[in-house]
Protein backbone atom coordinates (compact mmCIF):
# COMPACT_ATOMS: atom_id res chain seq x y z
CA UNK A 1 0.00 0.00 0.00
CA UNK A 2 2.81 2.43 0.81
CA UNK A 3 4.48 1.98 -2.58
CA UNK A 4 1.29 2.68 -4.37
CA UNK A 5 1.02 6.02 -2.58
CA UNK A 6 4.51 7.05 -3.69
CA UNK A 7 3.67 6.31 -7.29
CA UNK A 8 0.64 8.58 -7.10
CA UNK A 9 2.83 11.36 -5.77
CA UNK A 10 5.26 10.99 -8.67
CA UNK A 11 2.38 11.27 -11.12
CA UNK A 12 1.37 14.51 -9.46
CA UNK A 13 4.88 15.96 -9.91
CA UNK A 14 4.84 15.06 -13.57
CA UNK A 15 1.58 16.93 -14.00
CA UNK A 16 3.07 20.07 -12.43
CA UNK A 17 6.01 19.99 -14.84
CA UNK A 18 3.68 19.82 -17.82
CA UNK A 19 1.75 22.88 -16.53
CA UNK A 20 4.98 24.91 -16.33
CA UNK A 21 5.80 24.09 -19.97
CA UNK A 22 2.38 25.42 -21.04
CA UNK A 23 2.98 28.77 -19.29
CA UNK A 24 6.26 29.27 -21.21
CA UNK A 25 4.47 28.77 -24.51
CA UNK A 26 1.87 31.44 -23.61
CA UNK A 27 4.62 33.97 -22.82
CA UNK A 28 6.20 33.50 -26.24
CA UNK A 29 2.86 34.24 -28.01
CA UNK A 30 2.39 37.58 -26.19
CA UNK A 31 5.78 38.84 -27.43
CA UNK A 32 4.78 38.66 -31.11
CA UNK A 33 4.66 42.25 -32.66
CA UNK A 34 1.28 43.73 -33.64
CA UNK A 35 0.95 45.39 -37.04
CA UNK A 36 -1.41 48.39 -37.12
CA UNK A 37 -2.97 49.64 -40.35
CA UNK A 38 -3.30 53.46 -40.31
CA UNK A 39 -6.16 53.35 -42.78
CA UNK A 40 -8.26 51.04 -40.58
CA UNK A 41 -7.43 52.66 -37.24
CA UNK A 42 -8.33 55.93 -35.57
CA UNK A 43 -5.00 57.63 -36.28
CA UNK A 44 -5.10 61.21 -37.62
CA UNK A 45 -2.60 63.67 -39.09
CA UNK A 46 -2.45 67.09 -37.38
CA UNK A 47 -0.72 70.31 -38.44
CA UNK A 48 1.32 71.94 -35.67
CA UNK A 49 0.79 75.39 -37.22
CA UNK A 50 -2.13 77.04 -38.99
CA UNK A 51 -3.93 75.32 -41.83
CA UNK A 52 -3.34 78.32 -44.14
CA UNK A 53 0.07 79.49 -45.32
CA UNK A 54 1.32 82.41 -47.43
CA UNK A 55 2.64 81.77 -50.93
CA UNK A 56 6.43 82.22 -51.15
CA UNK A 57 7.29 80.57 -54.47
CA UNK A 58 9.08 77.80 -52.55
CA UNK A 59 7.94 74.38 -51.31
CA UNK A 60 6.21 74.59 -47.94
CA UNK A 61 6.61 71.73 -45.47
CA UNK A 62 4.71 72.49 -42.26
CA UNK A 63 5.43 70.23 -39.30
CA UNK A 64 2.84 67.56 -38.50
CA UNK A 65 2.19 64.97 -35.81
CA UNK A 66 0.06 61.80 -35.62
CA UNK A 67 -2.47 61.05 -32.88
CA UNK A 68 -4.97 58.39 -31.86
CA UNK A 69 -7.72 59.47 -29.49
CA UNK A 70 -5.66 62.55 -28.61
CA UNK A 71 -2.50 60.59 -27.79
CA UNK A 72 0.52 61.40 -29.95
CA UNK A 73 2.40 58.63 -31.74
CA UNK A 74 6.17 59.36 -31.76
CA UNK A 75 7.72 59.44 -35.20
CA UNK A 76 10.45 57.18 -33.84
CA UNK A 77 9.96 54.45 -31.25
CA UNK A 78 12.16 54.10 -28.15
CA UNK A 79 14.18 51.30 -29.78
CA UNK A 80 14.99 53.52 -32.78
CA UNK A 81 12.37 52.04 -35.10
CA UNK A 82 10.72 54.54 -37.42
CA UNK A 83 6.93 54.53 -37.02
CA UNK A 84 6.08 56.69 -40.04
CA UNK A 85 7.46 59.02 -42.72
CA UNK A 86 6.01 62.33 -44.01
CA UNK A 87 5.78 63.51 -47.63
CA UNK A 88 4.06 66.44 -49.38
CA UNK A 89 2.11 66.99 -52.62
CA UNK A 90 1.30 70.25 -54.48
CA UNK A 91 3.01 72.23 -51.72
CA UNK A 92 4.67 74.95 -53.80
CA UNK A 93 1.92 76.62 -55.85
CA UNK A 94 -1.07 78.48 -54.43
CA UNK A 95 -4.06 76.25 -53.78
CA UNK A 96 -4.60 73.08 -51.75
CA UNK A 97 -1.55 71.09 -50.63
CA UNK A 98 -1.51 67.57 -49.16
CA UNK A 99 0.51 65.98 -46.35
CA UNK A 100 0.87 62.17 -46.58
CA UNK A 101 1.92 60.04 -43.60
CA UNK A 102 3.08 56.49 -44.47
CA UNK A 103 3.33 53.78 -41.82
CA UNK A 104 6.67 51.98 -41.20
CA UNK A 105 7.82 49.19 -38.91
CA UNK A 106 4.81 48.07 -36.88
CA UNK A 107 2.55 50.45 -38.82
CA UNK A 108 1.27 50.21 -42.37
CA UNK A 109 -1.01 52.14 -44.71
CA UNK A 110 -1.27 55.91 -45.25
CA UNK A 111 -3.25 58.80 -43.76
CA UNK A 112 -3.28 62.40 -44.90
CA UNK A 113 -4.44 65.98 -44.32
CA UNK A 114 -4.46 69.19 -46.37
CA UNK A 115 -3.51 72.85 -45.98
CA UNK A 116 -4.03 76.01 -48.06
CA UNK A 117 -1.44 78.20 -49.76
CA UNK A 118 -2.72 81.71 -50.56
CA UNK A 119 -1.28 85.09 -51.63
CA UNK A 120 -0.23 87.47 -48.88
CA UNK A 121 -2.20 90.43 -47.51
CA UNK A 122 -1.52 93.94 -48.79
CA UNK A 123 -1.51 97.29 -46.98
CA UNK A 124 -3.67 100.08 -48.43
CA UNK A 125 -3.32 103.88 -48.32
CA UNK A 126 -5.93 106.47 -49.37
CA UNK A 127 -5.90 110.18 -50.24
CA UNK A 128 -8.34 112.65 -51.82
CA UNK A 129 -8.64 115.52 -54.29
CA UNK A 130 -11.80 117.20 -55.58
CA UNK A 131 -14.41 114.41 -55.85
CA UNK A 132 -11.88 111.60 -56.20
CA UNK A 133 -10.34 109.11 -53.80
CA UNK A 134 -6.92 107.71 -54.67
CA UNK A 135 -5.88 104.26 -53.47
CA UNK A 136 -2.40 102.76 -53.47
CA UNK A 137 -1.23 99.47 -51.97
CA UNK A 138 1.85 97.35 -51.33
CA UNK A 139 2.97 94.65 -53.73
CA UNK A 140 2.05 91.05 -52.87
CA UNK A 141 4.53 88.36 -53.91
CA UNK A 142 3.23 86.19 -56.74
CA UNK A 143 -0.03 88.13 -57.16
CA UNK A 144 -1.65 88.03 -60.61
CA UNK A 145 -3.97 90.93 -59.75
CA UNK A 146 -6.04 92.65 -57.09
CA UNK A 147 -9.73 93.17 -56.27
CA UNK A 148 -10.98 96.41 -54.70
CA UNK A 149 -14.08 96.55 -52.48
CA UNK A 150 -15.93 99.60 -51.13
CA UNK A 151 -18.51 100.25 -48.43
CA UNK A 152 -20.02 103.14 -46.46
CA UNK A 153 -19.77 101.00 -43.31
CA UNK A 154 -16.51 99.78 -41.78
CA UNK A 155 -17.70 96.31 -40.83
CA UNK A 156 -20.16 95.28 -43.56
CA UNK A 157 -21.65 95.97 -46.98
CA UNK A 158 -18.47 95.78 -49.07
CA UNK A 159 -19.01 95.47 -52.83
CA UNK A 160 -16.53 94.85 -55.61
CA UNK A 161 -15.80 98.09 -57.48
CA UNK A 162 -12.75 97.17 -59.53
CA UNK A 163 -10.59 94.22 -60.59
CA UNK A 164 -6.97 95.09 -61.37
CA UNK A 165 -5.77 92.28 -63.62
CA UNK A 166 -2.21 93.57 -63.92
CA UNK A 167 0.21 92.53 -61.20
CA UNK A 168 2.28 95.64 -61.89
CA UNK A 169 -0.57 98.11 -61.29
CA UNK A 170 -1.06 99.08 -57.65
CA UNK A 171 -3.18 102.22 -57.75
CA UNK A 172 -6.81 103.09 -58.39
CA UNK A 173 -8.88 106.29 -58.58
CA UNK A 174 -12.48 106.16 -57.36
CA UNK A 175 -14.27 109.04 -59.08
CA UNK A 176 -17.41 111.13 -58.48
CA UNK A 177 -17.70 110.48 -54.75
CA UNK A 178 -19.93 112.60 -52.51
CA UNK A 179 -18.34 115.28 -50.36
CA UNK A 180 -20.28 114.41 -47.24
CA UNK A 181 -19.82 110.64 -47.23
CA UNK A 182 -17.09 108.52 -45.61
CA UNK A 183 -15.95 105.58 -47.72
CA UNK A 184 -14.18 102.40 -46.60
CA UNK A 185 -12.00 100.24 -48.84
CA UNK A 186 -10.54 96.74 -48.71
CA UNK A 187 -8.23 95.06 -51.22
CA UNK A 188 -7.22 91.44 -51.63
CA UNK A 189 -4.68 89.88 -53.97
CA UNK A 190 -5.28 86.83 -56.12
CA UNK A 191 -3.06 84.39 -58.01
CA UNK A 192 -4.22 82.50 -61.08
CA UNK A 193 -3.34 78.78 -61.03
CA UNK A 194 -4.57 76.55 -63.87
CA UNK A 195 -7.17 79.14 -64.81
CA UNK A 196 -8.53 79.44 -61.26
CA UNK A 197 -8.16 82.49 -58.98
CA UNK A 198 -6.72 81.75 -55.53
CA UNK A 199 -7.51 84.65 -53.17
CA UNK A 200 -5.55 86.06 -50.25
CA UNK A 201 -7.04 87.63 -47.14
CA UNK A 202 -8.70 91.06 -47.22
CA UNK A 203 -6.56 94.02 -46.21
CA UNK A 204 -7.45 96.06 -43.15
CA UNK A 205 -10.07 98.65 -44.15
CA UNK A 206 -8.98 102.21 -44.84
CA UNK A 207 -11.40 105.14 -44.78
CA UNK A 208 -11.41 108.44 -46.61
CA UNK A 209 -13.61 111.42 -47.38
CA UNK A 210 -13.43 113.81 -50.30
CA UNK A 211 -11.22 116.86 -49.71
CA UNK A 212 -12.97 119.70 -47.91
CA UNK A 213 -14.53 122.82 -49.32
CA UNK A 214 -12.56 125.52 -51.04
CA UNK A 215 -13.07 128.51 -48.74
CA UNK A 216 -11.58 131.80 -47.65
CA UNK A 217 -11.78 134.39 -44.87
CA UNK A 218 -11.81 138.13 -45.50
CA UNK A 219 -12.30 141.25 -43.39
CA UNK A 220 -15.60 143.11 -43.97
CA UNK A 221 -15.10 145.70 -41.20
CA UNK A 222 -13.13 146.13 -38.02
CA UNK A 223 -15.59 143.85 -36.22
CA UNK A 224 -16.73 141.45 -38.95
CA UNK A 225 -14.90 138.61 -40.71
CA UNK A 226 -16.62 137.03 -43.69
CA UNK A 227 -16.15 133.28 -44.16
CA UNK A 228 -17.14 132.11 -47.64
CA UNK A 229 -16.91 128.82 -49.52
CA UNK A 230 -17.75 127.12 -52.81
CA UNK A 231 -21.23 125.74 -53.27
CA UNK A 232 -21.73 122.00 -53.31
CA UNK A 233 -24.65 120.90 -55.47
CA UNK A 234 -25.49 117.85 -53.35
CA UNK A 235 -25.13 119.51 -49.92
CA UNK A 236 -28.08 120.17 -47.61
CA UNK A 237 -26.27 122.91 -45.73
CA UNK A 238 -23.06 124.00 -44.04
CA UNK A 239 -21.58 124.27 -40.54
CA UNK A 240 -19.00 126.86 -39.43
CA UNK A 241 -16.62 126.35 -36.48
CA UNK A 242 -14.19 128.75 -34.79
CA UNK A 243 -11.20 128.61 -32.45
CA UNK A 244 -8.50 130.94 -31.15
CA UNK A 245 -5.88 128.23 -31.67
CA UNK A 246 -5.10 126.37 -34.90
CA UNK A 247 -4.96 122.99 -33.18
CA UNK A 248 -7.32 123.94 -30.34
CA UNK A 249 -10.94 123.23 -29.52
CA UNK A 250 -13.29 124.34 -32.32
CA UNK A 251 -16.81 125.35 -31.39
CA UNK A 252 -19.76 125.57 -33.73
CA UNK A 253 -20.80 129.18 -34.32
CA UNK A 254 -23.28 128.69 -37.16
CA UNK A 255 -25.31 126.03 -38.94
CA UNK A 256 -26.68 127.13 -42.29
CA UNK A 257 -29.60 125.04 -43.49
CA UNK A 258 -29.89 126.75 -46.87
CA UNK A 259 -27.65 124.98 -49.38
CA UNK A 260 -27.58 128.12 -51.57
CA UNK A 261 -25.97 130.24 -48.84
CA UNK A 262 -22.21 130.10 -49.18
CA UNK A 263 -20.97 132.64 -46.63
CA UNK A 264 -21.20 133.59 -42.95
CA UNK A 265 -20.41 136.94 -41.35
CA UNK A 266 -18.76 136.49 -37.98
CA UNK A 267 -19.59 139.61 -35.94
CA UNK A 268 -19.26 138.00 -32.52
CA UNK A 269 -15.53 138.36 -32.22
CA UNK A 270 -13.05 140.41 -30.24
CA UNK A 271 -10.94 142.97 -32.03
CA UNK A 272 -7.25 142.09 -32.07
CA UNK A 273 -7.81 138.34 -31.52
CA UNK A 274 -6.71 135.94 -34.22
CA UNK A 275 -9.34 133.37 -35.15
CA UNK A 276 -9.23 130.04 -36.98
CA UNK A 277 -12.22 128.61 -38.83
CA UNK A 278 -13.46 125.25 -40.09
CA UNK A 279 -16.24 124.87 -42.62
CA UNK A 280 -17.90 121.65 -43.67
CA UNK A 281 -20.88 120.67 -45.73
CA UNK A 282 -23.45 118.15 -44.65
CA UNK A 283 -26.04 116.01 -46.40
CA UNK A 284 -29.27 114.98 -44.71
CA UNK A 285 -30.03 111.32 -45.51
CA UNK A 286 -32.72 109.47 -43.58
CA UNK A 287 -32.37 111.93 -40.70
CA UNK A 288 -28.62 111.37 -40.42
CA UNK A 289 -26.06 114.08 -41.09
CA UNK A 290 -22.97 113.10 -43.08
CA UNK A 291 -20.18 115.65 -43.03
CA UNK A 292 -17.27 116.17 -45.34
CA UNK A 293 -13.77 116.44 -43.93
CA UNK A 294 -13.13 119.92 -42.41
CA UNK A 295 -10.22 122.14 -43.36
CA UNK A 296 -8.88 125.00 -41.26
CA UNK A 297 -9.28 128.52 -42.60
CA UNK A 298 -7.87 131.52 -40.76
CA UNK A 299 -7.23 135.19 -41.23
Amino acid sequence: DTETTETEIEDTETTETETEDTEIDETEIEEEPQIIDFEKSGYKVNLKENTTFIYTGKSLKPEVYVTENGIELPKMAADGTVNYTVSYKNNKEAGKATVVVTGKGNYTGTIQTTFKIIPGTTKVSASTAEKKIFLTWDKVKGASGYKIYRSISKDSGYKLVKTISSKASRNYTDKNKSYYRTYYYKIRAYRVVNGKKIYGEYSKPVKEQIAALSAKVERVSSKILKVSWDKLSDASGYVVYRSTSKSGNYKQIAKINNKSTTFYNDAKRKVGVKYYYKVRAYKLIKNDNYYNKPIIFYQ
